[in-house]
């Protein structure tokens, strides 16, 4: 399936900044997608890190249906 993956950090001064632009990637599950390009580990909560990826597939231009993981 097709994804597109944003990255961002944030911090509790500052808030959310997108990292870089967005980058679009085959993979076979929204998780996967975001691994692939950084191989780092994710969690699904933002304790561990300030380093986070959005992931939507490709078709849904609106967003509505994202997952976000956060790097540990």
């Amino acid at each position: 399936m097709h994804y597109n993956v944003q990255f961002f950090t944030w911090t509790p001064r500052d808030g959310v900044h997108q990292v870089g632009r967005m980058v679009e990637v085959d993979a076979v599950n929204a998780k996967l997608a975001a691994t692939s390009l950084l191989g780092l580990r994710l969690g699904e909560k933002g304790e561990a890190s300030r380093l986070a990826a959005r992931v939507w597939a490709a078709e849904d231009a609106a967003k509505a249906d994202c997952v976000c993981f956060f790097y540990q």
